[in-house]
């Protein structure tokens, strides 16, 4: 057994070590980190384990329509030494002793004793609890199923924001890059025409003020890109130090789905509503046993058992001689007990009207959820058309001013506001994008269903 568990600790380590080392030699998409975080995570891992409890919860709900049965068998062996008796005139004799003419010697004993019992019991009728107790259990499994799919939605509405930063991250520390390269031959160029006179010391102190910026900027990136990807390994369960490439999210597109519908749909979906379906028909269930608590309970019984006594000298046996059988069947009803089961009634009943009130408030919380990503969505979309026009601007202007500078027509200064309007719109256009499918995520999540690629 210790070898097989230490082998397949191997496979285990070794499947993961080539896993991660597959991921990193080439790029990952969402998906792929969606199935390493199902499959890694530790919150899924616990949501999987609690599956396992679905088959003995059902045959423990099963079992209580059954009879208890126990059986015992013991053995015994005792001894006693009698050596004093008490006379009738109340003096205490020491054996042996000559009394009425008649020696009475100490008196050893020994006996053993063999015995086994068989017992069975049933709860013939007990106001319909464990038929009820049945139902819950099954509905518990339900729920148990539904708390799975829950957390694979929560978690992949998580690896879509981590996943979308980090690509974000990504992009903007190739930006900054590139500002850095520019800011560099833009420093260059200076120096050299400051040393044929077109400039003054000005420009050039400029030149370096920007590139101390850029550099700085750059730095920024790099940190954030580290800090990013960190907190996606660290969901997908990489080890974080994990280092690789990721892949480009597919173009934005416009979501014209209709709220009402995509709502209606999620009712169908979202496993926190079955869940409160779920709840109402437990909380039923329970009500109906409170009621049964005013019923009358029927029990029966078996019990037999064998004995023997035997001296010191005789073995112990399995087939004791003397027998005991007895049979009981037993109806109690419990008239009064101080109000409880009026208390326990009104409890369940109003614990009933809570859950069908929590349905109907997360129905409305479902559809509210829904309208505002949904329109959040929509004004992405249309950002983002006006962000990707605004980028090819602010280029077409800084590559005009790069071009002035370069003959002397355009200062340092408007160079540089070119080139952080250009950014600027580069660093909207991403953001826009970034935060699109991070609503996307948030969708999904809200209405229980995969959205993209639809």
């Amino acid at each position: 057994m210790s070898l097989k568990i230490f082998i397949l600790c191997v496979f285990s380590a070794t499947s993961f070590f080539l896993t991660t080392t597959d991921a990193a030699s080439q790029p990952i998409g969402l998906d792929r980190c969606i199935e390493f975080g199902n499959t890694n995570n530790p919150v899924i891992k616990t949501s999987q384990l609690d599956q396992i409890l679905n088959k003995p919860a059902k045959l423990a709900a099963i079992g209580q329509f059954l009879p208890r049965v126990s059986a015992s068998y013991g053995i015994n062996q005792s001894s006693s030494r009698i050596s004093t008796f008490v006379a009738e005139d109340g003096r205490v004799v020491e054996l042996p002793a000559l009394v009425y003419g008649e020696m009475i010697p100490v008196e050893n004993r020994k006996n053993r004793n063999s015995r086994y019992s068989i017992n069975v019991s049933e709860t013939v009728f007990n106001g319909g609890r464990n038929y009820y107790n049945f139902k819950n259990a099954g509905l518990q499994e339900k729920i148990r199923e539904y708390n799975y799919s829950g957390e694979t939605f929560l978690l992949r509405s998580a690896i879509t924001t981590a996943y979308c930063s980090a690509l974000a991250a990504t992009e903007r520390l190739s930006l900054a890059e590139e500002l850095l390269t520019q800011r560099r031959r833009q420093h260059n160029l200076a120096r050299v025409r400051f040393e044929t006179g077109s400039v003054t010391r000005r420009d050039v102190m400029q030149a370096e003020v920007d590139l101390g910026r850029a550099e700085n900027d750059s730095l920024s990136a790099v940190m954030s890109n580290r800090q990013t990807l960190e907190n996606l390994n660290f969901l997908i369960g990489f080890p974080i130090d994990s280092s690789y490439t990721l892949s480009n999210l597919p173009d934005l597109f416009n979501p014209d789905w209709d709220s009402e519908k995509l709502a209606a749909e999620a009712l169908k979906h979202r496993s926190d509503y079955a869940i409160s379906d779920l709840s109402i028909k437990m909380n039923r269930n329970n009500h109906t046993v409170s009621k049964g608590r005013y019923l009358p309970q029927v029990a029966a019984s078996l019990s037999h058992s064998r004995s023997e006594q035997s001296g010191a000298n005789v073995d112990f046996t399995l087939d004791p001689r003397n027998r005991s059988t007895a049979y009981n069947l037993s109806l109690s009803w419990e008239l009064f007990d101080g109000f409880t089961r009026e208390l326990n009634l009104e409890q369940s009943r109003i614990q009933h009207r809570k859950s069908i009130i929590n349905r109907q408030d997360l129905e409305r919380q479902i559809f509210k959820q829904v309208s505002e990503i949904l329109y959040q969505l929509r004004s992405f979309y249309q950002q983002s058309l006006v962000a990707d026009q605004n980028v090819g601007l602010a280029n077409e202007t800084l590559r005009f001013e790069e071009e002035r500078y370069k003959l002397g027509s355009a200062t340092t200064i408007e160079l540089g506001v070119a080139q952080v309007s250009y950014i600027q719109a580069r660093n909207d256009l991403i953001n826009i994008e970034t935060n699109f499918y991070i609503a996307l995520g948030e969708l999904e999540n809200a209405t229980g269903m995969v959205l993209r690629g639809q």
